[in-house]
């Protein structure tokens, strides 16, 4: 349901209390109106009915046994017109008022009752008594009607002020039918039986008990009525009571009927006017409570359509002013929902996919520890073995520097052996000068044993043995020469490969040298590399914690997210309830 009609709801709700404080005033006002004109219509009926009966008391008195100049004198002239017109307003009012179904059809039958009673009289059928009883009953049936009309009203506490009218009513109906009695009682003149004795008193009493009990007057009325039993008639017509019931055994009352009549229509008279009095002062009030009715009913109206226009433009104003802004905060929301819930997701997403990317990365900086620490240890053997090289390089070195002393010493000797054998070519060149004097003494000795011939042929052979000897030695030497020389060219050149070795170590221990100065820096480098390599394995191992624990968070991040993600369904779900209950259905 939108929150427009929700709202309009909240706020009919107190409309319809004041709608039905209203209509309940309003309907009281009805109420008031209706009663007042229903008592209008029934005090109507009651003032035709009042007419009714004093005309048909006036009738009756045709039938009492009066004298007949007494009659023309004291008895109003009798309008059939007259009659007949009261007769028909009496039916109209009977047939608007408000009485009892059953009431109604006794004022009709009283009516047929009446209109049979004139009839019979025209046609002279009835004799004076029957006459006067059928106008009794017909009068105590409509004294009933009126009491009928006072039983359907009670509204403005008027039902009691109906109630005594109906008591002067009766109270009237009693003076006439005491008056008729007692002219008929002292116009017989003869004992009264039990029963018409009391009877006589009942009618007496009851007069006397209705006057009594007719307490709701206006104060005219109630002055008039203590006047009238204070007054003369009154009292005169309960001394003629007690004097015909104290002389009603015998009968001799020495009174004329006249007398009654008199004192009972004198009475009768004073009692009507009361009862007129009243009926039109009630009549009146009746007039000024459905004035003041319909005057509260058109206020109240006015009032309710009032309030309706000011409900018109509360719900205008609420509307406007409520439902507006909320639908717009609604709409607001469910848009900034939207928007948390896609930005939710994407941030669950790349949780997702930043917890993945750390785990993988997290196992990477293991692996990556793990190679650091082998390098790291590979690095510190290397820097062991560079230690090692550096001390090695250092023995190369002074190995060479040895080796190089030992060169250098060969080359010498090599040298004092190339003089040796250029000492040695000299004695070897000595030699085969030598042998080649010696081969030219033995030619010359040979020639010179030819020469002498015989004796001179061992000589020969010792000359032959000579000069092989020499050609030998010659051989010898020469062989020996190339031998020397080529000894002096292989020491020549052992020498100079001894030289060039020499240079060779030279340049080797300079190369050493600076291998071992390279193996330092190398070896330095080595320690400050593993140091490097420490730090950085230290670092990766700080780096995997990290990385570990923002896998951690972000996993936790990723949770949080998808909680923010609940939240923000949970609030979408409250925005759409705001929603329908703003717009009744759910914003897109």
């Amino acid at each position: 349901m939108k929150l427009s009609k929700k709202l309009i709801i909240l706020t009919l709700i107190p409309l319809i209390a004041l709608l039905i404080f209203a209509t309940t005033m309003i309907h009281s006002r009805f109420k008031d109106f209706r009663y007042a004109n229903t008592m209008q219509l029934n005090i109507e009926m009651m003032q035709k009915t009042s007419a009714l009966i004093d005309i048909l008391q006036t009738e009756k008195i045709k039938y009492l046994p009066l004298a007949g100049t007494h009659q023309e004198k004291d008895i109003p002239k009798a309008d059939k017109d007259h009659f007949r017109k009261v007769i028909e307003e009496f039916a109209l009012v009977l047939e608007k008022s408000r009485i009892s179904p059953k009431a109604k059809v006794a004022g009709i039958r009283d009516i047929a009752e009446l209109e049979k009673l004139e009839h019979a009289i025209g046609q002279k059928a009835l004799s004076e008594s029957s006459i006067l009883e059928k106008y009794d009953g017909i009068i105590s049936s409509l004294t009933r009607l009126g009491t009928a009309a006072t039983n359907a009203n009670t509204a403005k506490g008027i039902g009691k002020v109906m109630n005594t009218m109906t008591i002067l009513e009766r109270s009237k109906v009693s003076a006439a039918r005491l008056r008729d009695e007692m002219v008929r009682i002292l116009a017989e003149n003869v004992p009264l039986t039990d029963e018409r004795i009391f009877s006589l008193a009942k009618l007496g009493g009851g007069m006397d008990s209705n006057l009594s009990s007719a307490l709701v007057l206006s104060p005219k009325s109630r002055d008039d009525l203590k006047k009238l039993r204070q007054g003369k008639p009154w009292k005169n017509m309960y001394v003629l009571l007690a004097h015909v019931l104290k002389k009603a055994a015998r009968g001799n009352y020495d009174k004329k009927p006249e007398l009654a009549f008199d004192i009972g229509n004198a009475l009768l008279k004073e009692i009507v006017l009361i009862t007129g009095n009243e009926l039109e002062l009630l009549r009146q009030r009746t007039l000024r409570i459905q004035s003041d009715a319909e005057k509260l009913i058109w206020v109240s109206l006015s009032a309710l359509a009032l309030l309706f226009a000011f409900m018109a433009c509360t719900f205008f104003f609420v509307i406007r002013s409520i439902v507006r802004p909320v639908g717009r905060i609604a709409n607001s929301l469910s848009k900034m929902v939207n928007q948390i819930m896609a930005a939710s997701e994407e941030v669950t997403s790349a949780s997702l996919v930043i917890a993945e990317s750390s785990s993988q990365q997290a196992a990477c900086l293991e692996e990556s520890s793990a190679s650091f620490e082998k390098l790291f240890a590979m690095t510190k053997q290397n820097a062991g073995h560079t230690v090692q090289v550096n001390e090695t390089m250092t023995e190369v070195v002074r190995m060479m520097n040895e080796a190089k002393t030992v060169v250098s010493g060969l080359g010498e000797r090599m040298n004092t052996v190339f003089d040796t054998s250029r000492e040695t070519q000299k004695v070897v060149h000595t030699i085969d000068e030598i042998a080649f004097q010696t081969n030219l003494l033995s030619l010359n000795a040979s020639v010179e044993a030819a020469s002498a011939g015989e004796a001179g042929a061992g000589f020969a052979v010792v000359a032959e043995e000579v000069r092989n000897l020499a050609i030998r030695a010659a051989n010898a030497s020469k062989n020996t020469a190339e031998l020397i020389g080529h000894a002096s060219e292989m020491v020549r050149d052992c020498s100079g490969m001894t030289e060039r070795t020499n240079e060779a170590f030279i340049r080797v221990e300079a190369f050493t040298r600076k291998v071992g100065d390279l193996m330092n820096e190398i070896g330095r480098a080595s320690q400050r590399q593993a140091e490097g390599v420490d730090q950085n394995n230290n670092a990766l191992s700080e780096i995997n914690r990290a990385t570990q624990q923002n896998a951690a968070e972000t996993e936790a991040f990723a949770s949080t997210s998808e909680e923010l993600t609940s939240h923000a369904a949970q609030i979408n779900d409250f925005v759409n309830q705001l929603s329908v209950l703003v717009y009744g259905r759910h914003v897109s």
